[in-house]
């Protein structure tokens, strides 16, 4: 007769080729006759727990997998499988725990060690889990799972080119996984690679058509080639197969204001924005929708700009410290400017005659820069600053300490409520004195943002103080601008030869609300013959809403000229068919007004309640054309007659505009430069003194 153990020995052996090799039919049969003839033999509970989980029937492989557990604490294999277990149900605690045991018990087990990688990246140590990624890689070099999941770290750590790396790496091993042809597509996005990124996500969809992350992504790269209604179409299926995703409907709700439906699109991103409340982007898309709408009182733009500060000044109220800066109101400034325009952006060239024009004896600049993109714009900004630390992969907590160990004195939000804004740290206040500039017209609703730079220009004393939490820091002239050298010349008045006038508008659809269309349907029925040229219309669906609208106000699409987005110098050539500008509110022309002066094109605003209000007037003031300020929509009308039936001034104004702006004292980046100065050593010596921020008035002799 066989002896027993060789009885057990061979059913044990043959259990586990069957396992190994099929049939799986009597691998599963043999495993049950094993468990119930030998319970406390850990390898039948392995084997059929493992065959249960592989089916799919979680929990009854639990307690076959929990038995085997309970005979053989140390077996990696059970370790990993009841980990995978709880990794599926979320149970991040106890997953971390037995996949931490597996990599114990088996230090060479690449299974394991990707496992404990993916939970460390979910419990957010992106430190700890990259390092198991790169164990696990080093062991399984050809693991497609381990490459991708390494690209997924490197990326939520802002190293894009590395993690484009890993995933294309690991879809030249398993070309057909369309999650990770999904994530190099969002990659691309991050990377401006347009083109690629478009093709990775179309494949991904193709491959699985309910990965709604493919839609989603698509929809971004749609509204960048601005063909806006199939934009709002792939985020819409995003939405179709996960409803509640916080991302898809910010998405949405940026495409919807690009198409000017500013109600729906403040709905979609207030939805985000409470679906995923310690998110500060999806808040911050919120706020510039708000800002463009002409149906939101003051009060209630103030209100939801100061319950953004609120929650994450909570937030962050236990990483705050004491400042250790040195007291002295007279020593050299170190002043940071944190901004994510630091490219071939509008901002920059807000920003860039100002720093070459600062005086380096008296202030040293360090920069952090919130976004990877760099330029030709980026280099030339480099070169004009002290310091400059690439921050975008630096956490919150990264980033405060960066500041505070570079002991900024003054510190500088370039950005406000716009992309790759970094304002949760400025909630920790990093810098003793802070100051928001440039970015962005409202207030960035933090009661930690001590100051805004500005003057009376857009800043005008007493109109709008009390929907601001910082204080004014007014100085004679806040704004600089560096024009395009390489711009078209200023042609001769389009009207003189057409017979007839041209309006003309090249700001965002998005700010061209109702009140703005009528009042500006108004102008056109009183100046016969006129025709409107609008830029920025490439959608088809957009063009047939905004003819629409002006159909509504008795403007017939024969007098409508709707021209799509172009490059920068087609554009500004643009203006050569245009007699003069008719500008938008409550968020008026700000770069596109600085673009109209140049071009020779003067522009009629409305000043109003709002810095957003009085940003066109700021730059007619400055050039000391007042005339072109209006004080309601009856004034705008009755100024646009009066102006538009003037050709012989218009001519005049046109030709003379360059020179105006050359010669203009409150255009100059030099007064601008020494208002910044003094306003940052007022600031400074407020502090040292101990005293709060206060609304300055920082008065300079005129050059």
């Amino acid at each position: 007769m066989t002896p027993p153990e060789a009885t057990l020995v061979s059913d044990l052996d043959r259990l586990a080729r069957l396992h190994a090799t099929g049939p799986q039919q009597q691998a599963a049969a043999l495993a049950i006759e094993l468990t119930q003839r030998l319970p406390n033999h850990r390898l039948a509970w392995t084997v059929l727990g493992s065959m249960l989980q592989d089916a799919g029937r979680t929990q009854e492989a639990w307690h076959c997998l929990e038995t085997a557990l309970k005979l053989a604490p140390d077996d990696a294999e059970v370790n990993n499988r009841l980990g995978v277990i709880c990794l599926s149900q979320n149970r991040l605690e106890q997953a971390e725990a037995l996949f931490t045991q597996a990599v114990a018990s088996q230090p060479t087990m690449a299974s394991a060690l990707g496992n404990l990688g993916i939970v460390l990246h979910a419990r957010g140590d992106l430190a700890g889990a990259q390092a198991r990624f790169r164990e696990a890689l080093a062991l399984q070099p050809d693991s497609p799972e381990n490459l991708a999941n390494l690209g997924a770290i490197l990326q939520a750590q802002r190293r894009s080119a590395e993690a484009r790396a890993c995933f294309e790496r690991a879809l030249e091993m398993s070309p057909r996984m369309a999650g990770i042809h999904c994530n190099l597509g969002l990659n691309c996005i991050e990377a401006g690679l347009w083109a690629q990124a478009e093709a990775s996500l179309r494949k991904a969809i193709e491959l699985q058509p309910q990965l709604y992350q493919a839609h989603d992504g698509l929809g971004l790269v749609l509204r960048e080639k601005r063909q806006l209604s199939a934009a709002e179409a792939s985020c819409r299926q995003a939405l179709a197969i996960a409803p509640q995703d916080p991302s898809s409907l910010s998405h949405l709700g940026v495409i919807l204001s690009d198409s000017g439906r500013l109600k729906e699109a403040a709905a979609c991103l207030r939805q985000a924005a409470q679906l995923r409340p310690d998110d500060a982007s999806l808040f911050t898309s919120y706020l510039f929708c708000l800002t463009q709408d002409e149906a939101v009182s003051a009060d209630e733009l103030f209100r939801e700009h100061r319950a953004f500060g609120a929650h994450f000044e909570a937030r962050a109220a236990v990483h705050r410290k004491a400042h250790t800066n040195q007291r002295d109101p007279e020593r050299k400034l170190r002043v940071g400017f944190v901004s994510g325009d630091l490219r071939n952006h509008a901002v920059a060239y807000f920003v860039d005659p100002v720093w070459a024009a600062i005086d380096r004896d008296r202030i040293e600049i360090r920069v952090y820069s919130t976004c990877g993109e760099e330029d030709f714009v980026t280099a030339h900004l480099r070169q004009l600053s002290d310091a400059w630390v690439q921050v975008e992969s630096m956490s919150d907590d990264e980033l405060t300490e960066q500041i505070r160990h570079d002991e900024i004195d003054v510190l500088f939000d370039v950005s406000g409520h716009t992309a790759h804004n970094r304002l949760p740290v400025f909630c920790r206040k990093p810098a003793p004195v802070q100051v928001t500039w440039l970015g962005y017209p409202n207030s960035t609703g933090l009661m930690s943002m001590d100051y805004m730079l500005c003057d009376r220009f857009n800043s005008p004393h007493g109109l709008f103080e009390r929907y601001y939490t910082e204080k004014f820091a007014r100085i004679p002239t806040s704004g600089a601008f560096i024009q395009n050298l390489d711009a078209p010349p200023v042609n001769d008045l389009p009207m003189l030869t057409n017979g007839y006038v041209t309006f003309g508008s090249f700001n965002r659809i998005s700010k061209l609300g109702d009140r703005v269309i009528a009042t500006w349907a108004r102008v056109m029925h009183r100046v016969p013959g006129s025709r409107l040229l609008l830029g920025s219309v490439s959608d088809e669906q957009v063009r047939t809403s905004l003819t629409q609208r002006f159909e509504r106000q008795g403007i017939t699409a024969d007098r409508l000229d709707l021209r799509p987005t172009l490059p920068l110098n087609d554009y500004l050539r643009l203006h050569h068919e245009v007699d003069l500008i008719l500008d938008t509110w409550p968020y008026t022309g700000g770069t596109t007004t600085n673009h109209a002066l140049w071009m020779g094109v003067p522009v009629l605003t409305i000043e109003g309640p709002s810095r957003a209000h009085c940003q066109a007037a700021s730059g007619m003031g400055k050039m000391g054309l007042p005339e072109w300020i209006a004080m309601d929509p009856d004034d705008f009308v009755e100024r646009a007659v009066r102006l538009g039936s003037d050709p012989a001034a218009l001519a005049a104004l046109r030709s003379g505009m360059r020179d105006r702006w050359r010669s203009a004292p409150l255009r100059q980046p030099t007064l601008v430069a020494r208002g910044l100065e003094a306003a940052a050593r007022q600031m400074w010596q407020r502090w040292c003194q101990g005293l709060p921020a206060e609304h300055l008035d920082i008065a300079l002799p005129m050059p």
